[in-house]
This record gives structure tokens, C-alpha cells and sequence, in this order.
């Protein structure tokens, strides 16, 4: 359990997987290696800017350049990289509506929502979080109630173009608005509209993707007879590809109980000579940096 980042330890010399926290500055963190023997010491590195981050990149003070989530100019063919592959990430863009939306104003503006045309550098269009390689872009349907909702959002790349994007999709009835990040995860505010969301799995398995089944499972959320059954069968399963199967069967069920809609997939950016064998969940535990070549005394990653 200590090896997920969700309850990962804050303290300097508490652990969790496998590197502990050895110190904490302003720009610079410090983590050693629970067996000295099998990583490397990582230094990660707050820059002023990621321009700034890229020149110390240009200069050899930096090994990797992070990240996920980089403003869409870092994606234009003027940035030569070097890039390590963008692996498919299990991290997906939401729309959901607010429990004060009326449920056909709901319904019409998620029908909207859909990233097709002018998409934001840095995602994926897909309508479902069980694409694979092949993403299939959701279809949007054109707007009929004549009212406007805002679509709170925080200022995290591409979180601006994406919103920009569906308020176009859905003819101006979704108005962009930022807030700050703790406002959109406190959820007091979006309960009056609509928001943009990045769902992350913690865990790679159609479950983590789509761990609501449990509060279906577990009777904490009214559902038909039918999807009850079959969120039981998921977690009764253990076999990974009839999990991936079903669940993919009731996502679409889920979502529109849930009132939300899958819209895109997060790519991952890292400036890096080598190629990083990032998981799919998008969590690092610092292991993959021994993939440089030989073992790395010291590694430095802006972020």
C-alpha cells in the first residue's frame, strides 16, 4: 500500500518504495535509494521556467526534462527534443456536469463536448478510456437548450486549450472558467456547472480505470439490477483481459449515471537522451532512470 503515490510518505527519512526523502529545499529534492546497489540517487530540480529547465538540459546540468501536461507550444516541430517515447498513459480527460445542471442540460452539452477538430497538442481524442492504441474520437452532437453553464477548469497545460475547445464544441454554452486548483478538487464550486477533469489510475487494471464499480458492487450507488450484477462480476474476476472486457461493457452505463464523458488522453513528454520505461498509470518510482546507460550516479530532473 506505501508503494502508491497516494499515501506515499511526506517526512525526510520515511520511505516508500522504493527511495526514501532525503531533503527538501526550495528548488531541490533529494531522494536516495533504498538499495544503493540497484538505482541511483535523483535529484529533481524546480526551474524558474521550462525554458530555463531546457537550457540547463541544452547544458548537461539536467539528465531528463519532465513531463505531463507541458504547454502545447513544447509539442511544435521547432523543438528538435531530444524526446523519449510517449508511452499510451492510462490518464484521461473528463467533462463532468454538476449536480445543480439540469439532467437535459446535461445531457446536450456532454453530447457536445468532443476534441475532433482543433485538438490540443499533448492529447488524444478518444471516447473511452479502454482505446488502446486505436483511440476512437467522441462524436459531438450539436447543442439545443439555450443556456450557458461555466466549465471550471485549473490552470494546468493543456487545461486552458482544452477548455477553449469545448466551449467552440458546444456553440458558446460552456464558458470557460478558471479556478484554482484545491477549488476544482474541494468540488464545491463545480457542483453549479461543468468541469474538467485529468482521472488517473492508480493502478494498471481496468479496475483502476474504473474503480466506481466498487460503490456499485458495494450498493452505495442505485443502479439497475443488471449493472449491479455485472460491476460484481468485475471484481469477482480474476482474469486481467475478461476485467478489461467487461468493465469496458458498463463504462458507458457508469458514465452517464456519474453524469461525465471521456473526451482525451493525457501524453507524456520527457526531454531525455534514452528512452524511460514509464508505466501506464503514469506513476514513477525513480527504478526506470537505470535504464540510462550503466547505473547513474546522480540524476537530475526538472520539473
Amino acid at each position: 500500500m506505501l508503494a502508491n503515490p497516494a499515501f506515499a510518505p511526506r517526512r525526510p527519512s520515511h520511505s516508500s518504495g522504493a527511495y526514501f526523502l532525503l531533503r527538501e529545499d526550495r528548488d531541490r529534492t533529494v531522494l536516495v535509494p533504498r538499495d544503493s546497489s540497484a538505482a541511483p540517487v535523483v535529484e529533481l530540480v524546480s526551474t524558474g521556467s521550462r525554458i530555463e529547465g531546457r537550457r540547463q538540459f541544452d547544458a548537461g546540468a539536467l539528465d531528463i526534462g519532465w513531463g505531463v501536461g507541458v504547454p502545447p507550444q513544447f509539442w511544435t516541430r521547432e523543438d528538435p527534443g531530444p524526446f523519449a517515447r510517449s508511452p499510451e498513459l492510462d490518464m484521461h480527460v473528463i467533462v463532468a456536469a454538476g449536480r445543480t445542471v439540469s439532467p437535459d442540460s446535461a445531457r446536450e452539452i456532454l453530447d457536445s463536448c468532443a476534441l475532433a477538430r482543433g485538438l490540443p497538442a499533448g492529447i488524444d481524442a478518444t471516447s473511452t478510456r479502454f482505446a488502446g492504441e486505436r483511440n476512437a474520437p467522441a462524436q459531438a452532437r450539436p447543442v439545443a437548450i439555450d443556456d450557458e453553464w461555466p466549465l471550471f477548469f485549473s490552470e494546468f497545460p493543456p487545461n486552458r486549450e482544452i477548455a477553449n475547445s469545448l466551449a467552440r464544441a458546444s456553440n458558446g454554452r460552456l464558458i470557460p472558467t478558471r479556478v484554482s486548483y484545491g477549488a476544482l478538487v474541494d468540488g464545491s464550486l463545480r457542483q453549479h456547472g461543468f468541469s474538467l477533469e485529468i482521472h488517473a489510475t492508480q493502478f494498471p487494471d481496468a479496475l483502476g480505470m474504473l474503480v466506481e464499480t466498487a460503490l456499485i458492487e458495494g450498493t452505495s450507488l442505485p443502479v439497475s439490477g443488471d449493472l449491479r450484477e455485472a460491476a460484481s462480476q468485475i471484481w469477482g474476476t480474476e482474469n486481467e483481459s475478461s476485467r478489461r472486457e467487461m468493465a469496458r461493457s458498463v463504462e458507458q452505463h457508469l458514465d452517464t449515471i456519474l453524469r461525465r464523458r471521456v473526451i482525451g488522453r493525457m501524453r507524456s513528454r520527457f526531454r531525455s537522451h534514452s528512452d524511460l520505461k514509464i508505466p501506464r498509470t503514469g506513476w514513477l518510482d525513480f527504478r526506470q532512470f537505470t535504464t540510462f546507460e550503466g547505473v547513474m550516479h546522480e540524476s537530475r530532473q526538472s520539473h
